[in-house]
């Protein structure tokens, strides 16, 4: 079998989710003086609802932005431009070293030495817009291992509805038998690109497994950890 495109989920599959919503917090804090711990138990308790919102598929990509930083806003009774003020300086101030997760460097490095597959970014966005997720990729020093990115507020879909991998695809001329998705959620990227007709490996870092053990399904693979990914990748190749 041959894989011509292996797309990737961003959030705690490259960059560490809770770095950059820490730093987003901690600059409202800094902006409102509202205390840290109120502000980050506002974000929490918004961050399932969002997600179902996202995955019950009622609500526009391009709309789904301003929503969620509204609601933010409005928990927090403070002006909305405090958070996009606060998700920028983030972007800008977070400590890049902390934000991409462990190991990613050199599975990125080892699948370009070895391997002709293409790889992209299929991803979501929910409270800030796909520029600043842009940003922290370039940031990182990632980006270039990347031949496009494509992100649910450029394309109109949401993962983990089939059309968000559909686009990449289609745009790229590659039939979805042909590709794998990696991420870390089981609905979004798992469930989704096992649907769609990808193959599809899920960083479970919950696995009771020994380094280097994979549980195999059809064209489903769950690891605990990305550095799993290329040895997966050979099996399937």
């Amino acid at each position: 079998m041959t894989i011509k495109v292996i797309s990737f989920d961003v959030w705690d599959t490259l960059l560490n989710l809770n770095t950059y919503v820490g730093e987003v917090v901690s600059e409202i804090s800094r902006l409102t003086g509202a205390p840290y711990a109120e502000v980050m138990n506002v974000f929490m308790n918004l961050r399932e609802f969002l997600k179902s919102v996202r995955r019950s598929g009622s609500m526009n990509p391009h709309s789904y932005l301003s929503f969620s930083q509204e609601l933010i806003a409005k928990s927090l009774r403070i002006d909305v431009d405090c958070v996009r003020r606060a998700i920028v300086r983030a972007a800008l101030n977070v400590d890049v070293r902390e934000l991409v997760v462990t190991g990613v460097n050199e599975v990125l490095a080892e699948l370009r030495d070895s391997s002709s597959s293409l790889m992209i970014i299929i991803g979501n966005t929910m409270i800030w817009p796909s520029t600043i997720t842009r940003l922290l990729i370039e940031r990182v020093g990632i980006a270039s291992y990347f031949t496009k990115q494509y992100y649910s507020d450029e394309t109109g879909f949401f993962k983990p509805f089939k059309e968000a991998f559909y686009e990449a695809l289609k745009d790229l001329g590659i039939h979805s038998s042909e590709a794998l998705h990696v991420g870390d959620q089981v609905v979004e990227d798992y469930e989704g690109a096992l649907k769609a007709g990808l193959y599809a490996i899920l960083i479970d870092r919950g696995l009771s497994l020994s380094k280097g053990a994979v549980i195999e399904g059809g064209r489903g693979y769950r690891v605990k950890s990305i550095v799993e990914v290329p040895r997966v990748i050979k099996l399937i190749t």
